[in-house]
């Protein structure tokens, strides 16, 4: 009996920081877009250094659902959590190469979103591919293992999907509206970690 209470309160405390990590890390990653929107899409160093911390913790969010969950969320759980992992690792380290390299121009607001595509080329728009379906396998993988609500995994595949279109036909400040779907799924995938118990939902 004491070891299962002991098991039960481990799994407690695992889910509830994992949910942290899930809460924090997207709404460090909106702040940061929307302060590059507030700042006329030009980078700063505030902005990259959240981003960057952001994009550092989200695959340990990531990681921290499916160990939770994975003999529910399976292959594709899996493939979704490597590649939407690997992608925001990369990511993060686009962050902080301008930081290091290109810290004057951007404390003098010379820097803009649009520079850094054109500086990584393709290992960036690679890395969005592996995020766009490494979103839609872990998305997918919520959908069918009824762990945690369909609207997490519906909002993440939905959120991946018009990153693309935005990235593709950029609309003016509507670039965000992709980035703040699928940061709200892992938003509420914290949520209920932290504040429901377990169940299977259908």
């Amino acid at each position: 009996m004491p070891q299962v209470i002991d098991r039960s309160l481990n799994r407690k405390s695992l889910k509830f920081l994992i949910g942290l990590l899930a809460i924090i890390s997207p709404l460090m990653h909106v702040a940061g877009d929307v302060m590059k929107l507030l700042n006329n899409n030009l980078l700063s160093v505030p902005q990259l250094l959240l981003t960057y911390a952001s994009f550092m913790l989200l695959p340990l969010a990531v990681v921290g659902i499916f160990s939770l969950y994975w003999d529910r969320l399976g292959w594709f759980g899996l493939v979704g959590t490597v590649l939407y992992s690997v992608a925001f690792i990369y990511f993060a380290t686009t962050a902080m190469t301008p930081f290091t390299h290109m810290r004057s121009e951007i404390v003098a607001g010379n820097v803009s979103f649009s520079h850094l595509s054109d500086i990584f080329g393709q290992p960036y728009v690679i890395h969005g591919i592996l995020m766009t379906i490494g979103g839609i396998l872990f998305g997918g993988a919520i959908l069918l293992s009824k762990t945690l609500p369909k609207l997490t995994g519906a909002l993440l595949i939905f959120g991946v999907i018009i990153n693309v279109i935005f990235t593709i036909y950029p609309v003016g400040p509507f670039f965000i509206i992709g980035a703040i779907i699928r940061n709200g799924a892992f938003i509420l995938m914290g949520l209920y970690l932290i504040t429901l118990k377990e169940r299977s939902y259908s």
